[in-house]
């Protein structure tokens, strides 16, 4: 196999736990301006920062009741040698 070919395949499925108006609303408007670019996040099962993607670039916002909201997004890993 050849040495680019990176296996470990990271893909997450984020459900946040319920969040206030204010800060859906900051994630909302973060997610939004990374416009399919990627981002540097260390999720709970990692054992660092890595680089990550929206994939698809796409999220869901769902009030669940007053002032609490949850937001659901999927992520997958970059390689990306250069970085």
């Amino acid at each position: 196999m050849p040495e680019e070919i990176n296996d470990d395949i990271r893909a997450y499925q984020i459900d946040t736990v319920p969040i206030a108006d204010s800060i859906a609303i900051s994630l909302d408007e973060q997610l939004a301006a990374l416009k399919g670019d990627f981002f540097y996040c260390q999720f709970f099962m990692d054992d660092q920062a890595y680089k990550y993607r929206l994939e698809p670039n796409q999220w869901q916002w769902r009030t669940i009741g007053p002032n609490s909201n949850i937001v659901s997004f999927s992520v997958r890993r970059i390689y990306d040698p250069r970085s």
